[in-house]
């Protein structure tokens, strides 16, 4: 996972980047912590 801490540049780009790393952990979390009968319920 990308360092958000490094990214240098414009406040955009800064907080395009953290932006990034907290989707990715969205989706991590979810994979991971979410049962698979909500999962199917949302499909």
């Amino acid at each position: 996972m990308p360092d958000p801490t490094d990214v240098g540049g414009r406040r955009e780009q800064i907080m395009a980047s953290y932006r990034d790393v907290r989707e990715r952990l969205k989706a991590r979390i979810s994979r991971r912590f979410l049962l698979p009968e909500v999962k199917n319920a949302a499909d």
